[in-house]
């Protein structure tokens, strides 16, 4: 589009601010938000893109706006949002446990993995997740990963969710070797687009991470069931996932204290 052909990576592009006029318009049964050709939503994925920006609706809201852009092979999702709804992510957050408010509590999960490396992404075996009964959980990696969603792990509970609420979102991570960029996500089972967290943060070698994101705007998580690709069925409401990709070898991951609440 700008004639930059010198590469396939990202790179950023100068531009100014751009008028132009929007509309909604039904195709079948998905709702498409379509702009003015040539508006950029922050990040071009494509061309055809640039020529024509129309994007399916996935969600709606007077506090938040979910779109997708279905590319070859790919899809993108956009998040527009007020900045002032946005989770309170910090690395200085406080936490205060809210018992009332507590959904975890006596909480079961249906866990899953998947573990890969290099760029065939052919699934490994040899990861091993432990449940040690006492409210923690420990992940091996004994082999090294190479990027983002390589070394997934996912809780999938019945724990439900309302656009009506405000969360609270707690977890507790310490891992015997650095990793940088995990990838800390609370979402929903059936789409993993109706997300109240998504948070990429680095660990440091024996240090307890404490991670915190108060005041989360809610979204309406029923429990559904998802058909996945083998055409099993996985039946839940609010999934907590972790990525662990790009983990150096012999790395052990211990999770404590996830807790979701209602906040005060």
């Amino acid at each position: 589009v700008f004639g930059t052909k010198e590469t396939d990576e990202d790179y950023d592009v100068a531009n100014e601010e751009i008028q132009g006029t929007w509309m909604f318009e039904y195709r079948n049964s998905e709702l498409y938000l379509i702009l003015s050709p040539h508006t950029i939503l922050g990040y071009l994925t494509s061309d055809a893109q640039w020529e024509a920006p129309e994007f399916v609706v996935n969600q709606i809201s007077d506090k938040k706006i979910n779109l997708r852009w279905d590319g070859e092979g790919i899809s993108w999702q956009y998040i527009l949002a007020p900045l002032s709804q946005e989770p309170q992510i910090e690395e200085d957050a406080k936490w205060v446990y809210n018992a009332e408010g507590d959904l975890t509590k006596d909480a079961e999960y249906q866990t899953s993995t998947f573990y890969a490396h290099t760029d065939n992404w052919i699934e490994m075996t040899t990861n091993v997740l432990t449940n040690n009964n006492d409210g923690t959980w420990t992940y091996k990696l004994p082999d090294a990963t190479d990027m983002q969603w390589q070394a997934q792990l996912a809780y999938v509970s019945q724990i439900v969710a309302s656009a009506n609420k405000k969360y609270d979102f707690h977890v507790k991570l310490r891992s015997t070797t650095d990793v940088e960029g995990v990838t800390i996500k609370v979402t929903d089972t059936k789409s993993d687009k109706l997300t109240l967290v998504e948070k990429r943060v680095d660990l440091e070698a024996g240090v307890e991470y404490e991670f915190i994101a108060n005041g989360v705007e809610g979204q309406d998580i029923p429990v559904e069931t998802k058909i996945n690709q083998d055409q099993s069925e996985t039946t839940g409401a609010v999934k907590f996932v972790f990525d662990f990709g790009g983990n150096p070898a012999n790395t052990e991951i211990t999770l404590s204290e996830m807790i979701l609440q209602e906040s005060k």
